[in-house]
């Protein structure tokens, strides 16, 4: 072979070599996974706070999140659901109006914040975001409100790191919303003997 040939052959693979060692630790160890939420199946009922536990991990090490977000909606769809997220490098949640035009909130995990849409209410007191190792846990505090009642929410998860790599939307689970539970709204007589079946109760359902 022509040593010219050979010449421009090694200086090729010693560039090449080169580039490789210098390429940043985020390409060579991993990106971004979405995990698992809970609750991911079972009904749940509007009015009554609930906590929702979302995971994500990445192989670069939890602090290389940078964005997290939950989906809870009929479609995978911004608008007229509830849609929150983590930007873990301001340690600020948000939440998404209903026309999916703007982000609300902007509150500390943990702060005495309370955030709304017409389909939730977000209880910052009880959300908590924590890492460890290559996972970050985002647990959130809701009460789903009137007009999520009798649907099927599917629940998707997003997570970014700070190369601007992303794992997709990706569903991690399936409730149904159920109305809220009877009340019992008068008994007549109210006092003395009650006869049977002389309670009124009321159902929402």
């Amino acid at each position: 072979m022509n040593r010219s040939v050979i010449c421009s052959v090694l200086f090729v693979c010693a560039l090449l070599a080169a580039l490789a060692a210098s390429a940043p630790a985020a390409y060579a160890a991993g990106e971004p996974v979405t995990g698992t939420i809970t609750p991911s199946s079972g009904s749940l009922v509007i009015g009554v706070k609930q906590t929702f536990t979302a995971s994500f991990s990445d192989g670069d090490g939890f602090a290389d999140i940078t964005d997290c977000r939950i989906l809870l909606n009929t479609a995978l769809v911004g608008h007229n659901g509830i849609f929150l997220r983590h930007d873990r490098t301001a340690n600020k949640l948000w939440l998404r109006d209903d026309a999916n035009s703007a982000w609300l909130g902007g509150c500390a995990p943990g702060s005495a914040n309370t955030i709304e849409n017409s389909r939730c209410t977000v209880h910052c007191a009880d959300t908590a975001v924590t890492g460890a190792g290559a996972g970050l846990t985002v647990r959130v505090g809701l009460t789903l409100k009137p007009l999520v009642g009798g649907k099927v929410l599917k629940e998707w998860l997003y997570v970014g790191d700070r190369a601007g790599h992303g794992d997709g939307w990706n569903q991690a689970g399936e409730i149904t919303v159920a109305s809220a539970p009877p009340s019992n709204t008068s008994v007549s007589p109210s006092s003395g003997l009650v006869p049977a079946g002389a309670q009124t109760f009321s159902d929402s359902a």
